[in-house]
């Protein structure tokens, strides 16, 4: 048996008040600005400016300059470019998150340089001799990645990211999260205790077989204030026998997820509730599926297939 537990997710504890560098607001202008914000003593963001509506009783995110997150270092050249070290015949991931919202709908030709127009921000991958080895103009992301792309690298050495809107008159300096991950088998994946963002195949978590090794994880919640694409997916990889039954179960799970419906496990117009599973062999060949929940006790969903490879 292999388990999977989506825990309970707590409310995290945040400040934004040190003794030099504290917050302050302005009742000109109803702004509020927060120089340093912190959640569970985690320095997030070294910005952040939210405006206040006091007749409409409503709120909005004005800017925020973001700490960079990323499991590989990367050297920022400018406002919208970064620069990493690659290995030769490795795989990667890059992922733009926590993109602001009002950029998702604005849309051009600035990322793809055809009459092709996109919305959102888009990302170019170059190599040191400034060739273009990848580039997604198009949003596609899980939880709150606005765009994510794979791609490899057949000589090592020094790779360019590009930051890119599709409209050129949008300005995105220094207002995004990017990160990027290599392939699952590169140690420097497990480099979050919640495998978060284990959004894609290549970046599939490992979990043990048998209940004793059962995992710990949570799902990625979209933030309104943030451009998104997709809800969230996990990756799990294990290694399986030929010809062996397994059986999968998710447990424990928290119930404000049993009762959300939708078709993005079904991938068509029939609508299911709660967190489904999908198991595809390496070469990612889908094997079975199970959307509706169909847990008994404190299993939410479970899965069972036979390994053919």
């Amino acid at each position: 048996m292999i388990g999977i537990t989506i825990a309970t997710l707590g409310l995290p504890i945040a400040s934004w008040a040190d003794n030099d560098d504290r917050a302050n607001f302005s009742t000109a202008t109803g702004t509020l600005h927060i120089p340093k914000l912190n959640v569970d003593g985690v320095n997030i963001l070294n910005s952040l400016e939210v405006k206040f509506d006091f007749a409409t009783q409503q709120f909005s995110i004005e800017g925020f300059t973001p700490v960079p997150t990323s499991p590989i270092e990367l050297e920022q050249l400018d406002d919208n470019s970064y620069r990493f070290n690659a290995i030769a015949g490795q795989s990667y991931v890059v992922e733009l998150f926590n993109v602001p919202r009002s950029w998702e709908e604005i849309g051009g030709n600035n990322c793809t340089g055809d009459h092709t127009g996109k919305r959102g921000v888009g990302l170019k991958i170059t190599d040191s001799s400034s060739t273009e080895i990848a580039k997604q103009c198009e949003r596609q992301g899980f939880g709150n990645v606005h765009n994510s792309m794979k791609f490899d690298v057949g000589v090592g050495g020094e790779i360019q990211i590009d930051v890119v809107p599709n409209s050129a008159d949008v300005d995105i300096s220094g207002k995004f999260n990017i990160r990027v991950q290599a392939e699952h088998d590169d140690p420097s994946v497990a480099w979050d205790a919640h495998f978060e963002p284990n959004n894609l195949a290549v970046n599939a978590y490992p979990i043990g077989i048998g209940a004793q090794n059962a995992l710990t994880s949570q799902m990625e919640e979209r933030n309104i204030s943030f451009g998104t694409s997709n809800a969230d997916f996990d990756w799990y990889h294990f290694d399986a026998t030929a010809g062996q039954h397994y059986l999968i179960e998710v447990f424990n799970v928290i119930r404000l997820l049993e009762t959300e419906g939708g078709n993005n496990c079904t991938s068509d117009h029939r609508s299911k509730n709660g967190v489904g599973l999908k198991i595809t062999d390496s070469l990612f060949t889908d094997i079975e599926s199970v959307c509706e929940p169909s847990g008994t006790g404190n299993v939410h969903n479970r899965i069972q297939f036979k390994s053919g490879l």
